[in-house]
């Protein structure tokens, strides 16, 4: 009897007050766009590939607000990579996003 009243005062006490998160560090989209603008991300004609691919990332995860899970299937190879006329490009998934069976397409 005394134990599951233990358990029922911890569970309310829980309950009453939480545990709190810290809050994640604040950061700037405007000064980490600044950023981009300078060496060694810019001029883009004589940048690494490595900090024109990091940049790439950044921007295609900021602007497209996917999942990170969603984000590390995409591809480059063939079948995923469409490139149209008008010069832009889609990646396609490797695989479903959860709500992508909810709706016929």
């Amino acid at each position: 009897m005394s134990h599951r009243l233990c358990k029922a005062f911890m569970k309310g006490t829980f309950h009453l007050r939480p545990p709190v998160r810290k809050p994640f560090f604040p950061w700037s989209l405007n000064l980490l766009l600044s950023q981009l603008m300078l060496p060694p991300f810019e001029p883009a004609s004589s940048c690494l590939l490595k900090f024109l691919s990091w940049k790439t990332l950044f921007l295609v995860a900021v602007t497209s607000a996917r999942r990170v899970s969603e984000l590390q299937a995409l591809s480059v190879r063939p079948p995923y990579l469409i490139f149209h006329p008008d010069s832009l490009f889609t990646y396609k998934p490797i695989f479903p996003s959860k709500g992508m069976f909810r709706y016929k397409y």
